[in-house]
Parts: C-alpha cells; sequence; structure tokens
C-alpha cells in the first residue's frame, strides 16, 4: 500500500508542473473594458418640468447718473405790479428817482432840477425785466448800512398791486444782494433818461 501512494505521487507531481508551466505559457484573453461611469460635472441636467420666469420686471432699476436734474422754478412777478428806485447821495449830492410799471411805462425824475423824462419799455426789455424784480422782491431785507462816505444809497421800493415791499442799501451793502441785477438797470435807464442830450 505504501508504494502505490508513493508511485501516484511520483507521477502526480511532474504532471502538475507540466500544467502549470503550459498554463503560463499560452496567452490570457485580455479583460473587456469597463463601462465609464457617466461624468456627473460635464452631463447635462435631467430635464424639469419647472420653467424659468423671463418676465421683465414692471419697474427697471435706473442708475443715479441716468436722472435728469430737477429744474429750478421759474420766478414771474405778479401780473400787475410797480416799483421805485430812489437815488441819492454820491460826490455831486445827487437825488434822482425811477418809476417802473409793469406795462412798461418808465419815469425819470431829478428832484434836484426838476426835470422830468418818460419812455415805454420795448416787450423784449420788459420781458428781461420781469424776472429780475421777481428775484429782488424775493430777497431778504437789507442789513443796518455801513459807514460810507460819498457813497450812493438806494432806496428800492416794489408794490404788488396790494402790499410795497422797501429795501434800503448803500455801494457796500448792496454788493452781492440779490437785487444787484434789478438796481444796475435801473440806473442804466435812469441816466439814459435824465443825461441824453
Amino acid at each position: 500500500m505504501q508504494r502505490s501512494v508513493t508511485s501516484a505521487w511520483r507521477w502526480l507531481l511532474p504532471a502538475t508542473l507540466l500544467a502549470w508551466a503550459l498554463s503560463a505559457c499560452m496567452p490570457h484573453p485580455s479583460p473587456s473594458p469597463l463601462t465609464p461611469l457617466p461624468d456627473t460635472a460635464t452631463s447635462a441636467p435631467a430635464a424639469s418640468t419647472a420653467t424659468a420666469d423671463h418676465t421683465l420686471p414692471a419697474t427697471l432699476p435706473v442708475e443715479p447718473s441716468a436722472v435728469p436734474p430737477t429744474a429750478e422754478p421759474v420766478c414771474t412777478p405778479p401780473s400787475a405790479w410797480s416799483l421805485e428806485l430812489k437815488l441819492s447821495g454820491g460826490f455831486a449830492g445827487v437825488a434822482r428817482s425811477l418809476t417802473v410799471s409793469s406795462r412798461g411805462q418808465l419815469t425819470a425824475v431829478d428832484e434836484s432840477s426838476g426835470e422830468t423824462a418818460s419812455t415805454t419799455l420795448s416787450p423784449q426789455d420788459l420781458a428781461d425785466l420781469e424776472p429780475l424784480v421777481c428775484a429782488a422782491s424775493q430777497a431778504p431785507a437789507a442789513a443796518r448800512l455801513p459807514a460810507c462816505n460819498d457813497c450812493f444809497n438806494y432806496v428800492l421800493t416794489i408794490s404788488d398791486g396790494v402790499t410795497p415791499h422797501t429795501w434800503t442799501w448803500n455801494d457796500i451793502s448792496l454788493r452781492d444782494h440779490p437785487a444787484v441785477p434789478l438796481v444796475q438797470a435801473l440806473r442804466l435807464w435812469l441816466q439814459d433818461l435824465l443825461d441824453a442830450p
């Protein structure tokens, strides 16, 4: 019994080694490629039953720079107005006055000589004068007159047909006042009427 086992083992071991060697020399089939998994980063999302809302808002935002500036309110005088400018003082000690109405009538008076002159403003001159009258009528009252030798003194009275308003200046206090353009225009007309040859 011991002999038969030894004889069988003697033949089984070489056969096993030969079979292993032959199997190592035979080509093995290459493994089938794996099916790649879907790329979740690049794959398209699944279709959704919800629809995007592309409706524009009722009011679109506006950039601050695109908002036009608000126009300043235009000052207009009352339908009927009148004014008087009294001019006095200076080196020669003048005493003159000029009255103007909303109809464009001008009257200049030299109180020293008694001379009087009148004229009528053109529609364009009257239209240019009205904003100056309105601006001066809304100006604050003048402060206390500073001392000024040989200065001209100005007394301006503007009436809206109901209430007169009066301002008093001299050459120093009149500076930078809103009524300066009006007073300058009235002085030129006063000079042209009384000093014309």
